[in-house]
């Protein structure tokens, strides 16, 4: 192990400098300050107090060299430890980045196999798709597992309302329980329910609660405090953080406006479905709630991103949205980039993407190279007109559609014109339909001898 710099200069001997100092003996001089190198591309360039001035050798960094570079690098830049050069299979500034779900290769721009959500190669998965488990992810889990290892029942992660027991079970959360983590832990409870199993009942009107005196949320056409939800009036008047006046000049009738999703003149009726706001008398939608739009809030958003609070909204007229998510274009959002796009990403207005997964092609990659192009999985076909490189034997034309003449026989045509690259025994000319003279020799024929065998024998 290398020691600090202070370390190695305390050495006064030579005896000193190779056991505490780790250094070898040909470098050994008057004093340990040249016979410590640390990890110096050249030794001779150490300084104790500038360090490794030539820089360090591949894998570490740093003033003295003395730290490794992070990740998965193969070398890194001496001053910060950012990789220049990463491991095979690995990406990033400090080569601690895999490619995304389901690509593999130096540059993520090869597809894994179907069930793989991770993969070194199409033969070889890292990790499988959600409810699948395999050498190849060939096999379902078990309908409570997640995720399973090595057997169906042997799950790893559960579904909801389960959890994992001795590393391998599913068990039912306890009763009311949506989701937890345990048999006394449960992270979620029905409506109405709190306490570590959910035992327990949240006070009068109110829905959700983390004990007998604090609600969270009131129910149906109840407001007021939210440690009580006793009143039919909307709270607008906040005093205090947790103390809101009542707004009830008769009786309960409310004169300021209802709540949101609520109409009325107690504001004990329900907007029509989807409105977030709407008249408190008439019910005209006002707003709708999130992933709705439409004159009455009765159609769907398209696939919009979301805000900062995860609402989906578009305009409450048009539909349309901001941005979208990956995945969508459209004015609405609401047309898929197409599944050959390499990066699940398309253009939000066009849905042109770049690149596409190889053997397709067309501004969206929704055009199909022909199969006919020469290992068309690995080679593909020109992005933008889908012209082949080259041909399967057999076939001919810019995107080799075209069969080569069955006078070629078994021999392959030029791409360019369907022209017999040579032509079987006993035949002759540019497409070989041309038949030798009986007289040519039938173990040696050529285009010469058959044309001048034809010419001094034309009626042979």
């Amino acid at each position: 192990m290398f020691l600090l710099v202070d370390d190695c200069l305390q050495c006064k001997s030579k005896e000193e400098k190779i056991v505490h100092c780790n250094c070898s003996s040909e470098l050994l001089e008057a004093t340990c300050r040249d016979a410590c190198q640390f990890k110096c591309s050249n030794p001779e360039s150490f300084d104790p107090a500038d360090g490794c001035k030539n820089g360090c050798i591949p894998g570490w960094f740093g003033q003295y060299c003395n730290l490794s570079c992070p990740g998965m690098c193969s070398e890194c830049d001496k001053a910060t430890g950012r990789c220049a050069t990463c491991l095979l299979h690995w990406l990033g500034p400090y080569c601690n980045e895999t490619c995304p779900p389901g690509l593999y290769g130096d540059q993520c721009n090869k597809v894994c196999h179907i069930y793989c959500n991770r993969c070194l190669n199409q033969s070889y998965c890292i990790e499988c798709k959600k409810g699948r488990y395999g050498e190849m992810c060939q096999n379902l889990c078990h309908q409570d597992c997640v995720t399973c290892n090595d057997e169906p029942h042997k799950c790893t992660s559960c579904i909801r309302g389960k959890f994992l027991e001795n590393g391998s079970v599913c068990l039912n959360c306890p009763e009311n329980c949506v989701s937890c983590a345990g048999r006394d832990n449960c992270t979620e409870c029905q409506s109405g329910k709190y306490g570590p199993t959910c035992q327990m009942s949240c006070p009068s009107n109110c829905v959700t609660c983390t004990s007998s005196s604090q609600c969270h949320e009131c129910v149906p056409h109840r407001h007021g405090n939210l440690y009580q939800c006793n009143s039919k009036c909307r709270n607008i008047k906040r005093i205090s953080p947790n103390n809101i006046s009542q707004q009830c000049e008769t009786g309960e009738v409310c004169q300021k406006g209802c709540p949101p999703l609520k109409m009325g003149i107690y504001c004990n009726h329900s907007c029509s479905q989807n409105r977030y706001t709407c008249d408190q008398l008439t019910g005209a939608c006002f707003s709708c709630v999130s992933g709705f739009y439409g004159p009455t809030c009765n159609k769907t958003c398209g696939h919009c991103k979301p805000g900062s609070k995860g609402e989906i909204q578009c305009n409450k007229y048009t539909g349309k949205c901001a941005d979208c998510l990956s995945g969508w274009y459209g004015w609405r959002c609401d047309e898929a980039c197409s599944i050959a796009c390499r990066t699940i990403f398309c253009d939000k207005f066009t849905g042109t993407c770049e690149p596409c997964v190889t053997g397709f092609y067309g501004p969206r990659c929704t055009e199909e190279c022909n199969s006919n192009c020469y290992n068309v999985t690995m080679y593909g076909c020109d992005k933008l007109s889908g012209a082949c490189e080259l041909c399967s034997d057999g076939y001919f034309g810019l995107s080799c559609n075209e069969t080569c003449l069955e006078y070629c026989g078994e021999f392959p045509c030029r791409q360019q014109t369907g022209v017999c690259k040579k032509c079987p025994s006993g035949f002759y000319g540019d497409k070989c339909q041309k038949i030798c003279n009986q007289r040519c020799s039938s173990s040696n024929t050529t285009k010469d001898i058959c044309d001048r065998e034809w010419i001094l024998h034309p009626g042979m």
